[in-house]
């Protein structure tokens, strides 16, 4: 009984997956690793020697694992930060210059930017996860035009940047007007219009 229960355990986390026949989200998984830990744990205890230390070693394998892929999400997130700030910075410094003196006008922003060097994400040290390691610049990809804010402009606010946000006339003329523009980083990627300022991302 005790077996089939430390057995169990595990499989009634996949159980909705395996009754709706989908990969179920990364986030609702947190508690596997804990249910593996809780069987690993009573075969090692119930076992004999030999397949107690077959088993330890298999469970040391996992343990390996799960601290590599971890601390690469970790990296690679790391680095998708620092990327993230320094694009904000340079399009902060882009606005201000066509910015007007003593106005503030609000930022539409169009299309996506992918954040960090394509060379990155194809390393063997790059590993992305559902939402981490994922850069705030290139959210909103499936919506072009939809209704603020966007997290690009939520993550500039986080470093002091605050612009206001567009309506949705104003979203729907940036997208007309990006689509003579040149995308970021190119000059003449920030444009102002009459009473708000483009920056075009990507088409």
């Amino acid at each position: 009984m005790f077996t089939l229960a430390s057995i169990g355990v595990p499989l009634s986390i996949a159980f909705l997956a395996i009754l709706g026949a989908n990969v179920p989200p990364s986030r609702a998984l947190y508690s596997l690793p804990l249910a593996y830990a809780f069987m690993f744990f009573y075969l090692i205890k119930s076992s004999r020697k030999t397949t107690a230390f077959v088993l330890a070693c298999f469970a040391l394998f996992g343990v390996v694992y799960q601290a590599q892929t971890t601390a690469q999400l970790f990296y690679s997130d790391h680095v998708r930060f620092n990327e993230d700030v320094r694009i904000a910075h340079e399009i902060n410094n882009l606005i201000m210059q066509i910015q007007p003196d003593g106005e503030e006008l609000p930022v539409a922003f169009v299309g996506w930017y992918r954040g960090v060097d394509t060379r990155f994400y194809e390393s063997a040290n790059s590993l992305r996860g559902q939402g981490i390691g994922h850069s705030f610049f290139s959210r909103s990809v499936h919506n072009p035009i939809h209704a603020p804010p966007r997290l690009d402009l939520i993550f500039m606010r986080t470093l002091g940047f605050h612009f206001d946000l567009p309506d949705m006339e104003q979203l729907v003329q940036a997208h007309k007007e990006a689509e003579t523009m040149p995308s970021f980083p190119s000059s003449g990627s920030v444009r102002q219009m009459q009473d708000f300022i483009v920056v075009k991302l990507s088409d």
